[in-house]
C-alpha cells in the first residue's frame, strides 16, 4: 500500500509538472499584431445586478407608523454596448464604452418588524463609461487587464405615476478586471466590472403623486445612490 501511495503521489507531482512546463512552453500566437494597432472598434453583451444604497428620511405616516425603504431582491438585467479603443501606449489604452442597461429593482417597504409594501419597478439607463484599461504582458493567447474609469448615465422611460422616479442624470466610479483571449478571428474578453454612484439620484419632487396616498413611499427615502456588478462579454 505504501508503495502504491508513493507511485500515485509521483505520478500526481510528475503531471503537475508536466502540466506546468506546458503551460509555459510558446505555442502559435492567434492575431499577434492585434494590440499594435493605434485605435479598434467592438461591441459587448452582458447581465449585470442593479443595486442601491438608500438612505430612510425616518418617515412616519398619519397613525403613527415609522416606514423603512430597502431593496429587497435583485434580479440580473440585461446589457448591451459599443467599444470604442484608443491605444495611448504599450499596455494603455483609453476606452469609451457606451451602453445600454435593463433591469427590475424590487423595493421592500417595512415598519421595522413587518413587510407593509412590496413592489418591482424597471429600471432602464444609458450608461456612458470612460476607462483606462491597463494590460499585462500577453501569455500566448491570454492577457489579464484591469480597468477603472468615470462614467455618466442618464435614466430612460420612467413612467408618470411610478411609485418612485430617479433623477435623470447619475454620476460615479467604476473599477474591473477581465481578460483578452486571442482567438484567430477576433478576441474575446470576459469582463467583470462594479460601480459606484456619488450623486444623489432619489426624485422627491413629485407634483403627479402630490394628491395620491402612493406619496408615503418617495417620503420615505431620503437618498439614494446607485451600486452595480456587470458581467460583460466584449467581442473585439
Amino acid at each position: 500500500m505504501k508503495k502504491l501511495s508513493k507511485k500515485a503521489l509521483l505520478a500526481v507531482l510528475g503531471f503537475t509538472f508536466a502540466f506546468q512546463m506546458n503551460a509555459q512552453k510558446e505555442i502559435p500566437k492567434n492575431r499577434p499584431y492585434a494590440d499594435l494597432s493605434k485605435y479598434h472598434f467592438g461591441f459587448y453583451i452582458g447581465t449585470d445586478l442593479q443595486d442601491m444604497k438608500i438612505q430612510n428620511a425616518g418617515f412616519v405616516d398619519d397613525k403613527g407608523t415609522p416606514m423603512f425603504a430597502e431593496i429587497g431582491r435583485l434580479s440580473p438585467g440585461f446589457v448591451v454596448g459599443v467599444i470604442f479603443d484608443l491605444n495611448l501606449m504599450r499596455d494603455l489604452n483609453l476606452r469609451l464604452l457606451p451602453s445600454l442597461h435593463f433591469a427590475d429593482k424590487t423595493f421592500t417597504y417595512s415598519n421595522g418588524n413587518e413587510e407593509i409594501k412590496r413592489f418591482t419597478q424597471r429600471t432602464n439607463l444609458i450608461n456612458f463609461p470612460v476607462m483606462f484599461k491597463y494590460s499585462s504582458r500577453r501569455l500566448n493567447n491570454i492577457r489579464p487587464y484591469v480597468i477603472g474609469g468615470g462614467y455618466g448615465a442618464m435614466y430612460i422611460g420612467q413612467k408618470n405615476q411610478a411609485l418612485l422616479k430617479f433623477n435623470t442624470l447619475d454620476f460615479g466610479v467604476s473599477l474591473g478586471m477581465g481578460c483578452d483571449i486571442y482567438l484567430p478571428f477576433f478576441k474575446l474578453c470576459p469582463e467583470l466590472t462594479f460601480s459606484w454612484g456619488f450623486v444623489n439620484n432619489h426624485k422627491t419632487d413629485r407634483p403627479d403623486l402630490k394628491d395620491s396616498p402612493d406619496i408615503i413611499y418617495t417620503q420615505t427615502i431620503k437618498k439614494s445612490t446607485t451600486k452595480m456588478i456587470t458581467l460583460s462579454f466584449n467581442f473585439e
